[in-house]
């Protein structure tokens, strides 16, 4: 016997709203399985309900609230055990199949990490070895979080559109862009962007070209800025 909630009832009436009749439905095993995972309610197979009360596979809202003779325990053999837990390992890898996985290289290749957020899976991988003060949460995970931002970034979506594609909520994908960008700006960008990130000996020897050293060089070998001011308005 478990803690888990189920529901009673005979199969000549409806176990929701306890209706008797010869239209009765059984409850059919997908619809027994997502009432398990987004309520944690059993419903032993062979339960018959209404028609009405199942729309695509999944009980109504209104059905659901009327479920209110519950038991607090189910009794449950070795054989239901093992059949609940290989529908809900089912259910886990089609739902995987489905969603944008940033977590396992070989779920998305090099075009479409490119497509989604610019840069290629190495790229993705060194610019991820960067977030080091974010933590993996059952939601989502660091590489997770890059993957979202860079995709928000890409693309413009906005936060509604992402959490249907990346199938977490609108306040994780705020959150998500947030904690990246604020992670970068202390760890990437010091090391990437501004006056601060390179010497002048590396400027000089590595980012100068040899017409601009020809035309604006001289003895003194100097470190040469071309600086363009078409943005300085909105800056």
């Amino acid at each position: 016997m478990l803690s888990l909630s189920s529901i009673g009832g005979r199969h000549s009436t409806c176990f929701v709203c306890r209706k008797r009749g010869p239209k009765l439905i059984i409850v059919s095993s997908s619809t027994r399985l997502n009432t398990f995972v987004q309520r944690n309610i059993i419903i032993p197979a062979g339960a018959r309900c209404c028609p009405g009360h199942i729309s695509d596979e999944n009980f109504s809202e209104q059905a659901l609230e009327c479920l209110s003779d519950l038991r607090k325990s189910t009794d449950f053999n070795r054989s239901d055990i093992l059949d609940l837990l290989q529908k809900i390992r089912m259910l886990l890898l089609k739902n995987d199949d489905k969603r944008l996985n940033f977590d396992k290289d070989s779920s998305l290749n090099d075009a479409e990490y490119i497509s989604l957020t610019v840069i290629d899976i190495a790229s993705f991988n060194d610019l991820a070895t960067h977030l080091v003060s974010i933590r993996d949460t059952k939601v989502r995970s660091s590489r997770t979080c890059l993957g979202i931002f860079l995709t928000k970034m890409r693309s413009g979506m906005s936060n509604k559109l992402l959490a249907t594609i990346f199938n977490v909520g609108k306040d994780s994908i705020r959150r998500a862009v947030a904690t990246v960008r604020k992670n970068l700006m202390q760890t990437f960008v010091p090391k990437h962007l501004g006056f601060n990130h390179i010497s002048r000996e590396k400027l000089i020897e590595n980012h100068t070209r040899p017409l601009a050293q020809t035309l604006f060089g001289n003895e003194f070998n100097p470190a040469i800025l071309v600086i363009d001011g078409t943005y300085v308005y909105i800056q």
